[in-house]
């Protein structure tokens, strides 16, 4: 597996809609997953395809709290949730987080998320599962990574006020 370049959010495939993954086993498949788990800095919550260069709909999350990792059937790669095909299908409430993007570096922008976030997807193996969290990192960083598979990026949550951004 290869360290990718992260693309910054400028770039055109950061704003087109993944595509759905045929063959989880395949060798192309695999190697996406693996330059994402290779890619991701320590300081990373998630990683998107497409922030890497592909537009296949993959995804990795840190796993940050232990309650999360005890209530799904995902499998657990280190520290990372590989989700490949996920899709949103339950989401509730509404809270206002800071929130930053490895593609748009030394910026956070205060914006809105759910509170409870479910998501069902495939494992890295093809197995089918779920994945819930409530009003912690982990829902944030699922909803903020399948935005990056559906082509949205987190700019497009902001709503433009300055107050609401901080560099460096």
């Amino acid at each position: 597996m290869t360290i990718q370049n992260i693309l910054l959010t400028v770039h055109p495939i950061l704003h087109t809609r993944c595509k759905w993954v045929k063959d989880i086993r395949h060798p192309d498949v695999q190697q996406v997953i693996g330059d994402l788990l290779d890619t991701i800095p320590d300081n990373g919550a998630g990683l998107a395809a497409p922030q890497i260069g592909s537009i296949l709909r993959i995804a990795v999350v840190r796993v940050w709290d232990a309650e999360e990792e005890k209530h799904t059937t995902l499998d657990v790669h280190g520290q990372f949730w590989v989700l490949v095909n996920p899709w949103i299908t339950y989401k509730a409430g509404s809270r206002m987080v800071w929130e930053g993007c490895l593609s748009v570096p030394g910026c956070t922008l205060y914006i809105p998320r759910s509170c409870v976030v479910t998501v069902r997807a495939f494992t890295r193996g093809g197995i089918p599962c779920t994945v819930r969290a409530r009003d912690n990192t982990v829902a944030q960083a699922l909803e903020h990574e399948i935005d990056h598979l559906n082509g949205v990026t987190f700019v497009d949550h902001w709503d433009g006020n300055v107050g609401n951004m901080r560099r460096g």
